[in-house]
């Protein structure tokens, strides 16, 4: 229910920061597919697969959508907009040409969060998918690849304004003329984490060490390679008939 609601809402805006906001609705019912696999067994291999998948995709998530928030932020809004950054399609009209940089890093984010290969965002749909699988959860996974599908929709709708959709135009006396734009100021701390999501976002999509790395540290914080399968103090020393009577 989570992830087809985000999906079928991010299908129906024109604002791409809300198309953004609905789909990272979606992305929690991803994450809830995996939870579901990790409370819907007791094998402790299972369980441990599902949690690291889960912190996987909140890392991989993060990271991807990094770029796409930023790309916003540097990209002007139409003088029209009462926005300083661009917010709907329109802003987004052409500017894939006029800055190809920041044109091909929204389209690596929007790429990575569909969950093509290549790309960080189809091993976080994968280390999902697989516990799923192993709990035998094999229709949830169906539902998830659908939306993974729907979600593709928006996403390329966007990298399609970007480089498709000609330019705005406004009438003024001597004919049409392109709808002017403000100009902004780039920020380097914005300019430095949509760097940073670009490579993050390839490098752990076609680096495997890197991206092993990672799903070795979110198994860490899962906290399931520090447990045992005898609690402390289920086992009492011999010469301790106190603690052999507790």
């Amino acid at each position: 229910l989570t992830m087809t609601c985000g999906n079928v809402l991010g299908l129906l805006q024109f604002n791409v920061k809300r198309v953004l906001a609905y789909s990272s609705i979606a992305h929690t019912g991803y994450m809830l597919a995996g939870v579901t696999a990790l409370i819907s067994t007791v094998d402790p291999a299972i369980q441990s697969e599902s949690l690291q998948g889960v912190l996987f995709y909140l890392a991989a998530y993060g990271i991807m959508n990094v770029g796409a928030f930023g790309v916003l932020q540097l990209l002007p809004s139409r003088t029209n907009r009462p926005a300083t950054s661009a917010e709907t399609f329109e802003d987004l009209a052409g500017q894939g040409r006029k800055h190809v940089a920041l044109g091909l890093a929204m389209a690596v984010a929007c790429f990575s969060l569909t969950g093509l290969p290549l790309t960080i965002g189809f091993f976080g749909k994968l280390y999902l998918i697989k516990p799923a699988l192993h709990a035998n959860l094999t229709g949830l996974v169906v539902i998830l690849v659908i939306n993974a599908a729907i979600s593709a929709a928006y996403y390329l709708r966007i990298v399609a304004a970007m480089f498709l959709r000609p330019e705005p135009t406004h009438f003024t006396a001597s004919g049409p003329a392109p709808a002017a734009i403000a100009r902004l100021i780039h920020p380097a701390p914005v300019v430095i984490a949509v760097i940073l999501s670009v490579f993050g976002t390839l490098g752990l999509g076609v680096f495997i060490p890197a991206t092993s790395s990672l799903s070795r540290r979110a198994l860490q914080a899962a906290g399931f390679e520090q447990r045992s399968s005898v609690p402390p103090m289920a086992v009492a020393p011999a010469n301790d008939p106190a603690g052999a009577s507790r």
